[in-house]
């Protein structure tokens, strides 16, 4: 899930979250691909509202391209 359905799913539905927490895997296909969800978590919602800050660490694999996101 990308920072943009989070964010909408906090929004409605835990609007009082003082905490986040996650820890996500996902294969990607292209770097295009792995900076695009990155860019999801770097919204003012994000960075400036809530302070949420996420890490990702990837490897690259013969045709694929393994992601962890975590806070």
């Amino acid at each position: 899930m990308n920072g943009h359905r989070w964010e909408q799913f906090i929004i409605d539905y835990l609007p009082k979250l003082k905490i986040f927490r996650f820890w996500m895997f996902f294969i990607a296909d292209t770097e295009e691909e792995v900076n695009e969800i990155i860019d999801s978590y770097r919204t003012p919602f994000w960075l400036i509202h809530h302070q949420w800050f996420i890490r990702c660490h990837w490897a690259l694999t013969d045709d694929k391209i393994m992601v962890y996101l975590h806070t």
